[in-house]
């Protein structure tokens, strides 16, 4: 669906859907989707660190997961899921994470446009 500026925008639960066979994996419970590139190093700070920093007890709880690491997240205006957008939202719209649960399988969405990668681990642990 286009958003107000003509770029494509995608519901989380579509993108959930449609992303989850294209994913890398990161280690045994954890793969990953960026929709926007994003450096070697960074991936690091992004994934494979907070990953690392799990609790083995918290990564034998949790589901397969899925991490998109995302421009931004847009609340809805009415009910529904976030979308994904490539603009910076009005700060009351403005998400920086959200996830999608599937019978096995839960799908994180975080944005990483503009963020501190303090503020993105703060989301990442909660």
């Amino acid at each position: 669906m286009p958003s107000d500026n003509g770029r494509p925008r995608s519901t989380v639960d579509e993108l959930a859907r449609s992303l989850r066979s294209q994913m890398t994996p990161v280690n045994s419970r954890f793969v990953f989707f960026s929709i926007s590139p994003v450096a070697e190093d960074d991936l690091r700070e992004y994934l494979h660190d907070p990953i690392a920093a799990l609790p083995k007890e918290v990564c034998q709880m949790m589901p397969p997961s899925g991490i998109v690491l995302v421009p931004y997240l847009e609340r809805p205006a009415g009910k529904g899921f976030p979308s994904v957008v490539y603009e910076k939202p009005p700060e009351a719209r403005l998400l920086f994470a959200t996830r999608v649960d599937s019978e096995n399988f839960a799908t994180f969405f975080f944005t990483v446009k503009d963020e501190q990668i303090s503020d993105y681990h703060y989301f990442f642990y909660d």
